[in-house]
């Protein structure tokens, strides 16, 4: 040893051989953690190119199998999931191919992962979820798509409308009949996605019912729909006091109506203007709205309460309260429904995820079949016993 070094050079050559190695720890360290990691990555997942796809096409129709529906989603499920969740809340989360069904209920969904696939098509309350073997770069036609509810559905009969004979007997889903007093019970509203509430139902005190209030807009917060029609204008007015400020007292033809909503206007072939039949007086009419509702469809009518013709006039519209929504139109099934007319109707259930006394019963009406609406038939007694209902619930 040199013993005449400075204290400070020894113990820099002391310190040296230390520092060496902390220096080679230095690299050796992250290369360590790498070698790490990577043992611990799942040996099969893709390191490289991003995996290949494949195109799917197919056509999304009523549970009938025939109708087509436009405007549904088609997108891709989550691996291995056979439906989405309990509401369409979930979809929001969902990521990847996307599109929607044109006219003839046709889709083409590109950038599909190769192999065995499951897309989930959805339009309002209904879905159905497709199976299909994908081919990396070409093209694969799924099967037919008939949509059918998430949930139940049901109705409450009416005497001059029928919205069950379309749902069920034209497009082939099933609804349950329930009464109106069932409307106040949540153990029954709870069991459906959709209920129909038909214009004319026999027991008309229900609209009044603050029970019945209190249950549908509960029902409608956690993302339940309700179709309600005509004389039934006073239960949108309980459940929504300002949507319609006053309520008028329509005439009996046909209106051609324009379709204020766009997504309408494309479920129904891009028409701008509709044919609507009213075949009986005294139908519930809407002089006018609250800026709350969206329009549907407009037109112009001649209102016997204002002793004159109304220009403008909404026909239809819709209302949301918390996840749910009610459609409320003042024409619906009758004898003398236009092809126009069905459509609308059609629309009215795929689009949202909708006066009695003593002497009269529903069954005394019996209801018409979906073929009578093209062929014009109708009952006499129907005219005189809607005038006579409207009156009692003036």
């Amino acid at each position: 040893m040199n013993h005449s070094a400075s204290p400070g050079a020894r113990l820099r050559a002391h310190r040296s051989p230390f520092r060496r190695r902390h220096l080679n720890l230095r690299f050796v360290l992250p290369l360590v953690l790498a070698l790490f990691l990577w043992g611990c990555s799942d040996d099969d997942s893709p390191t490289d190119p991003a995996q290949e796809t494949g195109t799917v096409t197919g056509q999304v129709t009523a549970a009938n199998g025939t109708t087509p529906i436009q405007g549904a989603t088609v997108r891709l499920a989550p691996q291995g999931a056979a439906m989405i969740g309990e509401n369409d809340g979930d979809l929001a989360f969902m990521t990847g191919p996307e599109t929607t069904t044109d006219d003839e209920g046709r889709y083409t969904l590109e950038g599909v992962p190769a192999g065995n696939q499951t897309l989930l098509a959805t339009r309002g309350v209904f879905r159905v979820t497709i199976p299909v073997q994908v081919t990396a770069n070409e093209v694969t036609e799924a099967p037919v798509a008939p949509l059918d509810a998430e949930g139940e559905l049901a109705y409450v009969s009416g005497m001059f409308d029928n919205i069950q004979t379309i749902v069920r007997d034209e497009l082939g889903t099933e609804l349950t009949q329930i009464s109106a007093s069932d409307l106040a019970d949540p153990s029954v509203t709870s069991q459906y996605r959709f209920i129909f509430i038909n214009c004319g139902v026999s027991d008309w005190s229900y609209a009044d019912d603050p029970d019945v209030r209190d249950n549908l807009l509960a029902f409608m917060a956690q993302g339940g729909a309700l179709y309600v029609s005509d004389l039934e204008m006073p239960l949108v007015q309980s459940l929504f006091p300002n949507a319609i400020p006053r309520e008028g007292d329509g005439d009996s033809g046909v209106i051609e109506a324009d379709v204020a909503s766009q997504p309408l206007r494309a479920f129904i072939g891009g028409q701008s203007t509709v044919d609507i039949a009213f075949n009986l007086d005294g139908w519930a009419a809407m002089p006018e709205v609250s800026s709350g509702p969206e329009i549907l469809l407009r037109g112009d009518y001649y209102d016997d309460w204002e002793g004159g013709w109304v220009q403008n006039a909404p026909l239809a519209i819709t209302l949301s309260h918390g996840a749910g929504q009610l459609v409320y139109t003042s024409f619906h099934t009758n004898a003398a429904a236009t092809e126009d007319q069905i459509s609308v109707l059609r629309y009215f259930i795929y689009g949202f995820g909708d006066v009695g006394f003593a002497s009269l019963d529903s069954a005394d009406f019996p209801a018409l079949s979906f073929r009578d609406h093209f062929e014009g038939r109708t009952d006499p007694a129907l005219e005189s016993a809607h005038r006579e209902h409207r009156a009692l619930r003036r």
